[in-house]
Order: C-alpha cells, then sequence, then structure tokens
C-alpha cells in the first residue's frame, strides 16, 4: 500500500487510528501497557507463524500477516505516546546517517550486534518525576483512572532502569500533563501552584535528554 499509494507512515497512522478509534480511550483509561502487551502477544504469534513456515512449510503469507498486525500494534503505540509526532520524521532523523550507536558511522561495527546503545535510567529522578506529577493530579482533579496509569509507568521505569521503559513512562507523563494544560481555563494555567509543578516536571524530562 506504501509503494502504490504513495503513503508515508504518518499517514499510515491516521489511517489506523480510524479503524480502531477505542485504542485511544484504552490508552487514555489503563495507560500504554495494554498495547505493549498487544505488540508481545502478536511478536510471539510472529515466532509461530514463522516457525510453522520452517518446519511444516505453511504458508509464507501467515508470517507476513503476523509482521504487519504487530507493525500495526506498533505504530498505534507511536501516535499515542507521541500525540501524533512523525514517526517518518523520527525514523529517518535516527538512521539516516548510518549505525546510531558507533557514531553515526555508515558501516556499523558494533561487536556482535550485542552493543543496543541502550542505557540504563537512575531511578532517583523517575521517582522525583512521579512525586511532582501526583501533587500535579491533584491540583489539577485529574481522574484517577488517568493517574494512576502514568504512576504506575513510572514506578515500573523506576524498578527496571531502562531506558526504553523510561522513554515510554516519561512521554505518557508529557501527553497527560500536555492534555490537562490544554484544557485548563487561563487563571489556572497562571496558578503559581500549578505553574511551578508544570516547570519542575518539564525540567525533569528535559534532562532526560530522551526528546531532544
Amino acid at each position: 500500500m506504501l509503494r502504490e499509494q504513495g503513503k508515508n507512515f504518518t499517514e499510515i497512522v491516521r489511517v489506523l487510528k480510524s479503524i480502531y478509534p477505542g485504542n485511544q480511550s484504552t490508552w487514555d483509561t489503563i495507560g500504554g501497557w495494554k498495547l505493549s502487551a498487544k505488540m508481545q502477544e502478536d511478536l510471539a504469534e510472529v515466532h509461530e507463524a514463522a516457525s510453522r513456515h520452517l518446519i511444516s512449510k505453511k504458508p509464507i503469507e501467515a508470517v507476513t500477516k503476523e509482521f504487519a498486525d504487530l507493525f500495526a500494534w506498533f505504530l498505534s503505540a507511536w501516535e499515542l505516546s507521541t500525540s501524533g509526532g512523525s514517526f517518518d520524521d523520527a525514523f529517518i532523523s535516527y538512521f539516516v546517517h548510518g549505525c546510531p550507536v558507533r557514531g553515526r558511522a555508515e558501516d556499523c561495527n558494533c561487536v556482535n550486534f550485542e552493543d543496543s546503545g541502550v542505557q540504563s535510567v537512575e531511578p532517583k529522578h523517575v521517582d522525583q518525576l512521579r512525586t511532582i506529577f501526583e501533587e500535579f493530579a491533584e491540583a489539577v482533579g485529574m481522574a484517577d483512572s488517568e493517574r494512576d496509569a502514568v504512576i504506575r509507568s513510572l514506578a515500573t521505569a523506576s524498578e527496571i532502569q531502562s531506558e526504553p521503559v523510561a522513554v515510554s513512562a516519561v512521554g505518557e507523563t508529557k501527553a497527560a500533563v500536555t492534555k490537562f494544560e490544554n484544557n485548563l481555563d487561563n487563571s489556572a494555567k497562571t496558578s503559581k501552584n500549578i505553574a511551578t509543578l508544570t516547570s519542575a516536571m518539564r525540567t525533569i524530562w528535559e534532562n532526560f535528554g530522551f526528546f531532544g
């Protein structure tokens, strides 16, 4: 479809959003773990289909279908966690100059592909963000379900201390804060307490450097 219709991934994301509008309410209600679980489930189905193809000579179409399902869930998670950011731009900017791990060299020299470049994350910074977010959620009257989903994500990031998990949790926090900021009236936005909390959170996630 991408080749024949001249589509890009940003447009495909919009198509997926129209096909599966329920993903937005699921994300808003219980957070990103549901889509993450679906991706893990579909990844297992890719492995199963590939194994059947190799061992039992089952049709290759089953493998390609499972890959398509997996990628659809991935793009849906991308759209929801980045509030409509461009996957095309992010992918190109990360890989267009070559290996992103080894100094952007055109030829990857990662030894045996063992170094993914994933960094550990200081849990104290994630915990600090979670504490301030809890204060913000109380100040703006955020629904318990939405607040708790973000807090769970940040707690997981603090426990696992993995950069990809932290990126997802911080992105979820940013999306929740931005959503409420956009819906607040001017008097609430200029409230000293809320302004201080949002400024403190913004300083923390900018210092992570995930979204620079």
